[in-house]
């Protein structure tokens, strides 16, 4: 049973815009000074700190990563619904879950934020996130011949977004607490560059669907981000030296 139409959707998305914005126009942000220099200067300069601070490199290359090689299987989902033999209800379910799933990752991450050990939290994070990719590839690949595995494939989903979130979330609450002032917006403009990589990895990623099916694209996603996650684990750096309570 639906509510409503596509319509209806764009105007529920329209509303949250106009709240957001009815937000950003209530804040009192007190004067501060910019920076000094030209804008390509005091971009270099954020890129040449991001690049001389391990732990902003190694935070935001992996936020990086999730996004081109991860969260980018959701530009391909309708491929995925087809697979899984669900239709547009199906569909909606399937993005349903990865919503449900973030907002439970974000509300739930506080619980670790006390931890002595952080950064191997949020290295935990991003690897639970990456088994979960190979499983919902596992899960797509044997539908044909499994037909009932679509709520398996939804519990994948959730998953997978809780642990993206929760990484996405302290990460950038460890980034906030240890970034200059000055540098903030430069350094946390960098970071926020993986919400385009979304959508730039899923080229990458119907490339690879074109070539050997859907499965290969999430299982190369997961494949070199454990790859990436295990070479930081065995390499001494600052992120793995974060107690959480900095």
């Amino acid at each position: 049973m639906t509510i409503g139409g596509t319509a209806t959707v764009f105007l529920i998305a329209t509303a949250g815009f106009i709240g957001m914005c009815f937000v950003l126009a209530s804040l009192n942000i007190g004067h501060t000074t910019g920076p000094h220099g030209t804008s390509g200067a005091q971009l270099i300069e954020g890129i040449g700190f991001v690049l001389r601070t391990r732990l902003f490199a190694v935070l935001i290359l992996l936020t990086w990563l999730l996004s081109f090689f991860g969260v980018s299987y959701l530009q391909l989902m309708p491929v995925y619904a087809d697979l899984l033999g669900v239709a547009e209800q199906g569909y909606g379910a399937l993005i349903s879950a990865s919503g449900v799933g973030s907002v439970t990752g974000t509300l739930l991450v506080g619980i670790f934020f006390g931890a002595r050990r952080f950064a191997r939290v949020m290295l935990a994070f991003v690897t639970l996130a990456a088994i979960g990719l190979c499983l919902f590839g596992v899960i797509v690949s044997l539908a044909s011949a499994l037909p009932a595995v679509f709520h398996v494939a939804l519990v994948c989903i959730f998953f997978i977004h809780l642990f993206v979130s929760a990484y996405l979330v302290a990460s950038m609450t460890v980034l906030q607490l240890n970034v200059p002032d000055r540098l903030r917006g430069r350094v946390m403009g960098i970071h926020g560059i993986n919400f385009s990589l979304i959508q730039l990895g899923a080229i990458l990623g119907g490339s690879i669907a074109a070539a050997f099916g859907a499965p290969a694209a999430m299982f190369t996603g997961a494949a070199i981000i454990s790859l990436v996650v295990l070479a930081i684990t065995l390499t001494p750096s600052m992120v793995r030296s974060l107690d959480g309570r900095t």
